[in-house]
């Protein structure tokens, strides 16, 4: 009996000892990071895509764009500080330079951007004396006009006379 004892002491032992070795194991892959995730909205608490937001601190800063329901994620991260800023055109930029990450936690931010204040110059001045709409000039000459006149009677020799025309020669 003693043989079939220690026998099964021995099986019992070899599981206790794997199950030891699995579970710590288990103990060494536990979670050695933290995570910061967040929404961006705006002044009147609708959500923002493709806001660019940019974490730096340890480490080269790391820059994610929303997504269409304003939602950013950095997972992963090392214990420690961080400073995370967002930036949308036409919207003023919002900084936070304190943001703490600790191990196996999740650092929830609500971002809120404002409308940026935006300048507007009107130039104005005179109209100008002239219509620079009116791009062809004209004469007419009437038939009346035309009898009086003591020139030759071809169309060449009235042309001379309309204003701004020259000829090369003496008809």
């Amino acid at each position: 009996m003693k043989g079939i004892a220690n026998g099964r002491g021995g099986r019992a032992f070899a599981i206790l000892a794997v199950c030891l070795l699995l579970g710590s194991g288990a103990a060494l892959a536990q979670q050695q990071a933290g995570n910061v995730f967040g929404t961006v909205t705006d002044d009147q608490n609708s959500r923002l895509p493709g806001v660019t937001v940019t974490l730096s601190g340890a480490g080269a800063p790391i820059i994610q764009v929303t997504d269409e329901r304003g939602q950013f994620r950095f997972p992963g991260l090392t214990p420690g500080r961080y400073q995370v800023s967002a930036q949308l055109e036409g919207f003023s930029a919002v900084d936070y330079p304190n943001v703490q990450v600790n191990i196996g936690r999740n650092t929830d931010l609500q971002i809120t951007l404002t409308p940026a204040l935006e300048e507007t110059i009107t130039v104005t001045s005179e109209s100008p004396l002239l219509d620079e709409r009116k791009m062809a000039a004209g004469t007419t000459v009437s038939q009346i006009e035309l009898e009086k006149i003591p020139t030759a009677r071809d169309p060449w020799a009235i042309l001379t006379q309309s204003p701004g025309v020259m000829s090369d020669r003496i008809n």
